[in-house]
C-alpha cells in the first residue's frame, strides 16, 4: 500500500504550494555533453517507472496533459523551473490581501478510532513517504547527531539531536533552494568529523508512479543551510540519483535510473525522460572534477546501490534492477555478476544488499532479492564476497517473502559496521499474520548473521509501531541496535 505523497519530514506535513506553470518559448535549454542511451527502452511502457498496471494511460489526464505539450511530446523541463520561479516572485511579493499562512497542526496525529488494525488501537503520528536517511557528527555520548531526512517529494530536513534520550527531536527544513523536492539518496562525507558536508542526491528510483525525476546532486558544507549544485551533475536531469559512496580516492560514485515528471491520481499522464537526447544513460557514474563517467551502464530501470569493498578500496559492488549483483575487481574497469536476480532481466526483480568486514580481512555480504512475488523473495549471504563469493540460501519461514510483491519499491539490507553479524531486512508489510503470528515483518533484524530473525515492527505493547513500506534505515554509531528507520509514514 503507498498513501498519496505529501511534503513531509517525520512528523511534520507541509502543504505544497501550487505551481502556476509559465511555460517556455522555444527557445531549447543548453545542456552538457552527456552520455546518452542507444535505443533508450525509456519508449516502451514497460521500462517506465512504476509497476505494470501504473504509467501512461489513455485518461483524460494524459489527453489533457498532451494538449498542454502540443505540439511538443511532452512539456519541457524549462517549464517547471518557470514555475517554481513564478512562485519564489509571488512569495516574496505576494503578502498583501488574501495571503495564506499556515495555522497548523504541526504534527499529522492520527486518532486511535481510525486505526483498530496496525497501530493495535492507539493513536500515531504519521506523515508521507521518506527515501533517505544518514547520520552524521555524532559526539562519543552521542549527545548531537545530524540525522538527515530526505522525503520523496518533501525535500531535505535536518534534525541536530536526533539521539536526544528525551525525544526532544527538532526538525528543520532545509532544501528551499533546490530545483525539486523529490530525493532519492543522501551521504554524508565521513572525512567532515562535523556531520556538516553532505550530499543530496535528486530524484526517487523506487520506480512507483510517483516517483519524480530530479535535477542532479546537491552538496552542502555547513549541515544544509547553503546548498550548491554539485558542477557536471545537471547530467542527472530527469533521472533519478537513487545511491552515492565515495571511493578509496574520495570521489563520487553514483547510481543513476528512471523516475517520472508528473503525475496524476490514477498513475497515468507521466513520463518517464521527456526526450532521450536530454537524458543521460541509466547506469553507474563516477564523478572527478566536474565531468561525471559512465562505469557501467545498465538498460532496464537503474543501480540501486553501490558500495565499497570495506577490506579493499579498488573493489566495487554495485546492484540494478534485473541484473542481481555485480563486482568489480579493478576500480570500475571491468564487471562480473556475483549474483544473479531471482527472475533475470525482469524491470522489477530488486536486489539489496550490505557489505561488512569479517576478522581475518574476509569481506561479508548480505543480499536480499524479490520482485513482485512472480518468485518469493529470498536472502542469501556469502563470507566471502570480494573472492569466491560463494552464497548460501538463509531463506526460513520468518524472512521468505519479507517485501511481498512491492520488493521493486520496498527492499533494503543494513549491516551495522560495529557488528558484522547485525543484518536488518527491511520490506512492505504483512497484512496477512499481523495481530497473529508476526508483528507486521515490515524490518526484521537478526543478531547471529542471518540464521534467525526478531520481527520488530512492533514494541512491546503495542506502544510504537512502524507504518508499512520501508525505505531507509540507519544505526546509531557505536550502537548497532539503535535504529532509526523511514517508511511511507515518516521515520
Amino acid at each position: 500500500m503507498r498513501p498519496v505523497r505529501i511534503a513531509i519530514a517525520a512528523a511534520f506535513i507541509v502543504a505544497a504550494a501550487l505551481l502556476v506553470g509559465v511555460f517556455a518559448t522555444s527557445k531549447t535549454a543548453s545542456h552538457n555533453t552527456r552520455v546518452l542511451a542507444k535505443k533508450d527502452p525509456d519508449s516502451s511502457l514497460r521500462a517506465k517507472a512504476g509497476i505494470s498496471n501504473e504509467g501512461p494511460r489513455g485518461t483524460l489526464e494524459a489527453q489533457q496533459e498532451a494538449e498542454r505539450a502540443y505540439p511538443a511530446a511532452a512539456v519541457p523541463a524549462v517549464a517547471t523551473q518557470n514555475s517554481q520561479a513564478t512562485y519564489a516572485t509571488l512569495k516574496t511579493h505576494g503578502k498583501g490581501p488574501g495571503a495564506w499562512q499556515s495555522i497548523g497542526p504541526s504534527q499529522a496525529t492520527y486518532p486511535a478510532v481510525l486505526d483498530q488494525f496496525l497501530a493495535g488501537g492507539k493513536q500515531y503520528i504519521a506523515s508521507g513517504r521518506v527515501t533517505a536517511l544518514a547520520i552524521g557528527g555524532c559526539k562519543k555520548d552521542n549527545s548531537k547527531c545530524s540525522l538527515y531526512l530526505g522525503a520523496a517529494g518533501g525535500g531535505v530536513w535536518v534534525a541536530d539531536k536526533a539521539t536526544d534520550g528525551n525525544g526532544n527531536v527538532h526538525w528543520q527544513f532545509k532544501s528551499g533552494s533546490f530545483g525539486t523536492n523529490a530525493i532519492g539518496s543522501l551521504l554524508v562525507d565521513p572525512s567532515d568529523r562535523t556531520g556538516n558536508t553532505v550530499y543530496a542526491g535528486t530524484g526517487e528510483l523506487n520506480a512507483s508512479g510517483d516517483s519524480e525525476a530530479g535535477k542532479g546532486i546537491y552538496k552542502s558544507t555547513d549541515g544544509g543551510d547553503n546548498w550548491t549544485l554539485v558542477p557536471g551533475s545537471d547530467l542527472f536531469a530527469n533521472r533519478a540519483v537513487g545511491t552515492m559512496a565515495f571511493d578509496g580516492a574520495g570521489n563520487l560514485l553514483v547510481g543513476i535510473g528512471s523516475a517520472v515528471r508528473g503525475v496524476t491520481s490514477v498513475s497515468g499522464g507521466s513520463t518517464s525522460c521527456p526526450s532521450v537526447a536530454i537524458c543521460a544513460q541509466r547506469g553507474l557514474y563516477r564523478q572527478t572534477g566536474s565531468t561525471f563517467t559512465l562505469l557501467r551502464p545498465t538498460d532496464i530501470r537503474g543501480v540501486t546501490q553501490v558500495a565499497v569493498d570495506p577490506n579493499n578500496s579498488n573493489i566495487l559492488y554495485q546492484a540494478s534492477y534485473g541484473e542481481g549483483v555485480q563486482r568489480s575487481l579493478d576500480n570500475g574497469v571491468t564487471w562480473t555478476q556475483i549474483k544473479v536476480g531471482l527472475v533475470p532481466g525482469y524491470t522489477v526483480d530488486r536486489s539489496a544488499f550490505a557489505v561488512n568486514k569479517l576478522p581475518g580481512g574476509k569481506t561479508r555480504m548480505y543480499v536480499g532479492i524479490g520482485n513482485d512475488q512472480t518468485v518469493t523473495a529470498r536472502f542469501f549471504r556469502t563470507d566471502d564476497a570480494a573472492g569466491a563469493a560463494v552464497f548460501t540460501d538463509l531463506t526460513t519461514t520468518q524472512n521468505a517473502d519479507y517485501c511481498t510483491a512491492q520488493c521493486w519499491y520496498d527492499n533494503y539490507v543494513v549491516s551495522p559496521v560495529e557488528n558484522p553479524d547485525v543484518v536488518y531486512l527491511g520490506g512492505s508489510f504483512d497484512y496477512n499474520t499481523i495481530n497473529g503470528a508476526t508483528n507486521g515483518r515490515a524490518v526484521l533484524m537478526s543478531t547471529d548473521a542471518g540464521a534467525h530473525w526478531s520481527d520488530i515492527t512492533r514494541d512491546q505493547g503495542n506502544d510504537g509501531w512502524l507504518h508499512p513500506d520501508e525505505h531507509a534505515l540507519v544505526t546509531v554509531p557505536g550502537h548497532p541496535l539503535q535504529w532509526i528507520a523511514g517508511n511511507d509514514g515518516g521515520v
